[in-house]
């Protein structure tokens, strides 16, 4: 409205989930990287949502591409370090992606920033089952 209005407005953040998740499929990791680390060093000039890396590392790993979600959900624990969530859900693509032991660090990061994560509990039983540890 403000435009509209020839008021002062000021233009919205680009998403960085949707930037890296273009670069990601497309084969750009290292330009993926590179563009994570900007924002760390910059948070200002992207809008990140964890539910929106949430949802970019669901996708990739509903499409059967377990490189592309491991990408995603590393990025997602750099930029939101302390959301169990996070973690949880990195666990979880671990573990889909037969990547136990990384997937069993994963969960313990989840349960210990959030000691309540029943799901985080109950997955470590599952893969203490599975590889017999």
């Amino acid at each position: 409205m403000n435009l509209i209005n020839d008021m002062p407005y000021t233009i919205p953040a680009q998403s960085l989930s949707r930037i890296y998740g273009s670069l990601i499929e497309n084969g750009n990791k290292e330009k993926a990287t590179q563009l994570i680390q900007e924002y760390l060093n910059n948070p200002g000039i992207y809008e990140a949502s964890e539910r929106d890396f949430n949802r970019l590392g669901y996708q990739f790993l509903r499409l059967q591409k377990c490189e592309n979600a491991l990408h995603v959900f590393n990025a997602a624990t750099l930029i939101f370090p302390k959301s169990w969530n996070v973690f949880d859900s990195y666990a979880e693509a671990l573990h889909q992606c037969d990547k136990k032991e990384a997937a069993v660090k994963m969960y313990q990061k989840s349960i210990e920033l959030n000691p309540r994560n029943e799901n985080g509990k109950q997955m470590l039983l599952k893969i203490e089952k599975e590889t017999g540890k």
